[in-house]
């Protein structure tokens, strides 16, 4: 371990590398902000383990054929959604990786709500 890198393996604040890039800076600005717009948005979201299961049970006919389906099932589609879709997209990006048309960190982020986007539209 160089001199500039602490016990950790973070840089040292008087090495070279401390300072972000102006993209870098950009990325974490742009993390921030997702996480501030976040934040209500997963308040909203988590209500429906709550209130999602209520509703289901009083106002969703739950029955296909002669099988009555399970008012957790439901829940489970977000959860299916996301185990689906994040290797989905790690190989769409692995793809464009190879053709050299990975979208920079920014795009990726954007990506999000347009994947997840059926897995909420279920409810």
């Amino acid at each position: 371990m160089d001199t500039a890198t602490c016990q950790r393996g973070w840089p040292d604040a008087n090495s070279e590398g401390a300072r972000l890039t102006a993209g870098e800076r950009r990325v974490v600005f742009a993390l921030i902000a997702v996480m501030i717009i976040a934040i209500f948005e997963s308040i909203a979201f988590f209500q429906l383990y709550n209130v999602g299961p209520i509703w289901i049970q009083e106002h969703v006919r739950a029955e296909v054929a002669s099988f009555r389906i399970p008012v957790p099932w439901y829940q489970s589609l977000i959860s299916f959604f996301s185990i689906i879709g994040v290797p989905l997209l790690f190989w769409i990006w692995g793809r464009q990786a190879s053709r050299q048309r990975e979208p920079d960190e920014l795009a990726k982020i954007g990506t999000e709500p347009g994947w997840l986007r059926p897995a909420i539209s279920s409810w």
